[in-house]
C-alpha cells in the first residue's frame, strides 16, 4: 500500500509543531548571529595536524558528545540549549575566521558534510528550546515530545561525519585544534 504525500506530511507536521518550527528558526538566528561575531573576531588558533587522521566513527562520536547539550534544553526551558548554541556558533565562526583560507573556500571546504550537520544542529537547538517557546506563549509542552527526533539527528550526524570522513574510514584533516 502506498503512502500519499499527504500523509508523510501529516506525519512531519506532527514532528515539527508550530513551537518546534519557531525554536527551530529562532536557533538557526542565534547560531548565525554567534557564527559571525565569531568569525569577525576570531579567538582560537589552529596548527598543521599533520598525519593525524580522522575517522569517520571518530567524528560521529565527537559530534554526538558535543552537541548533546543542545537536548537539554528540553529539561531547562531552553536556557543550556541557548548558552550552548552561542558556544557552538562563536566556536564555529572563530575556527573559520581564524583558518588562512578565503571565505568562498572555507564554504566549499565546509558545504558537504555541513549541509547535514548544520540541520542537526539546528533540529537538537529547537527540540531544546521548544519548551521554552511553548512557555513564553502561556501553552503546556510534552517535555519529551522532542526526543522523537532523536532517530533524525543521529541520521543527519552520521551522513555528516561519513562526508567529513571522505566516505572511507580516516581522511586527513588540514588542520586541528591547538591543545
Amino acid at each position: 500500500m502506498a503512502v500519499a504525500d499527504s500523509d508523510w506530511e501529516c506525519v512531519a507536521m506532527d514532528l515539527l509543531d508550530r513551537d518546534l518550527r519557531t525554536a527551530m528558526l529562532l536557533a538557526v538566528v542565534v547560531y548565525a548571529a554567534a557564527f559571525a561575531y565569531g568569525y569577525s573576531r576570531p579567538a582560537i588558533q589552529l596548527h598543521e595536524a599533520g598525519n593525524r587522521t580522522l575517522v569517520s566513527w571518530d567524528i560521529f562520536k565527537h559530534n554526538v558528545a558535543a552537541l548533546s547539550p543542545l537536548w537539554l534544553g528540553v529539561f531547562s526551558y531552553g536556557a543550556i540549549t541557548v548558552v550552548w548554541l552561542l558556544f557552538q556558533g562563536l566556536l564555529h565562526g572563530s575556527a573559520v575566521g581564524a583558518s588562512s583560507l578565503e571565505p568562498l573556500q572555507a564554504l566549499a571546504l565546509l558545504f558537504p558534510h555541513g549541509y547535514f550537520e548544520l540541520p542537526a544542529i539546528w533540529l537538537a537547538a529547537g527540540a531544546g528550546m521548544a519548551p521554552g517557546v511553548a512557555l513564553l506563549r502561556n501553552q503546556g509542552y510534552p517535555l519529551f515530545k522532542p526526543l522523537k527526533l532523536l532517530p533524525v539527528w543521529l541520521g543527519l550526524l552520521a551522513a555528516a561525519a561519513l562526508l567529513e570522513g571522505g566516505g572511507r574510514c580516516a581522511v586527513k584533516s588540514p588542520c586541528a585544534w591547538k591543545a
